[in-house]
């Protein structure tokens, strides 16, 4: 049980400790199969309590993955600031970080865990987060002196997803896939869509 009272101090350190083992879960489980009363357990608090931070299990994973853009960004300035790395290099670099996102500890989700989240989120949520994506997106193209006129953000946001989500699921979700050449193949549209972006790259630094 949930003490009466905590300070300020104490609901952040809760909040950050909720957001790790709801990451910890999703990550291992998938967000469908992870029920409330075990993110509870883990915590160490009560449901009521639990309500004082997130309206339903659904936000909370919604803000994780939001709280997550930041960690998108750093991926994306390391890749930027590696003088090594041609310009072509950087947006591979980071990519296929993106691509191996477990490996960086970003949870992106499945199909199947869209409409699950899209079902138990309100319309102004959904706005909301909708809106985050599309910054981000921004922020990706603005790195990358790409103009947001001549490719918008959300077409970038449909590419890169297409790109992580096929990759990730197919082996589960599509049975009809050639599994064995996934790789082969996300390195495929990585390759075209860097032939693209240089192609405009070039021409709008002219």
């Amino acid at each position: 049980m949930s003490r009466k009272a905590y300070s300020t101090e104490e609901r952040i350190a809760l909040k950050a400790k909720l957001h790790a083992i709801g990451l910890d879960l999703y990550l291992e489980k998938g967000i469908q199969n992870v029920k409330l009363p075990e993110v509870l357990k883990k915590a160490g608090i009560s449901k009521p309590f639990f309500y004082t931070f997130y309206s339903s299990l659904g936000e909370l994973i919604l803000t994780i993955i939001e709280e997550q853009y930041s960690q998108i960004i750093n991926l994306l300035e390391l890749t930027q600031k590696d003088s090594s790395l041609t310009w072509r290099s950087k947006i591979e670099a980071f990519i296929l970080s993106i691509l191996h996102h477990k490996d960086q500890q970003l949870y992106i989700l499945s199909p199947e865990e869209e409409v699950w989240l899209y079902q138990r989120l309100g319309k102004e949520k959904f706005d909301s987060f909708q809106k985050g994506q599309i910054e981000l997106y921004s922020r990706l193209l603005t790195a990358w002196e790409i103009p947001v006129e001549i490719i918008p953000p959300q077409v970038l946001g449909n590419y890169l997803l297409t790109l992580v989500i096929i990759w990730n699921n197919a082996e589960t979700s599509l049975p009809f896939f050639f599994h064995d050449y996934l790789d082969e193949t996300a390195m495929l549209q990585i390759k075209l869509l860097l032939d693209h972006l240089e192609k405009i790259h070039n021409q709008s630094m002219r």
